[in-house]
């Protein structure tokens, strides 16, 4: 656990150009342990409700359609994959037409909470 970190909050392009502004409230806490308990795929944990397996991909589309600004129509998802630790991914692209496709992977934790939509790209969307 080791090391530099760099934590990075950015808005989304096309909001920032409409001048949006949003709240976010962000904690870090930093706990000893297990190798295993260090793992990324370990320590996430997300407490909203449990999405089903057979959901997943919809809850997805339309967590990531917001974080692009795009409708779900122009998500992209691919297949579940199980992840280490006993979570599960799915990647999918967002096309958000004169700006491009960007990557992203929506992350589940092992009882089935979705944790996150995770950006690809290099831009950071």
């Amino acid at each position: 656990m080791s090391g530099t970190y760099r934590i990075q909050v950015y808005q989304m392009r096309a909001t920032a150009r409409r001048k949006e502004t949003c709240k976010y409230a962000l904690t870090v806490e930093i706990r000893g342990g297990s190798a295993a308990a260090a793992s990324p795929e370990a320590a996430a944990k997300a407490s909203g409700p449990v999405v089903s397996r057979g959901n997943m991909a919809a809850h997805c589309r339309g967590e990531a359609s917001s974080m692009y600004g795009v409708k779900p129509a122009y998500i992209l998802t691919g297949q579940i994959t199980d992840a280490a630790g006993g979570g599960s991914t799915i990647e999918g692209t967002a096309d958000q037409g004169t700006n491009g496709t960007k990557k992203f992977r929506c992350r589940f934790d092992a009882a089935g909470h979705f944790v996150e939509v995770m950006p690809l790209d290099s831009d950071g969307e």
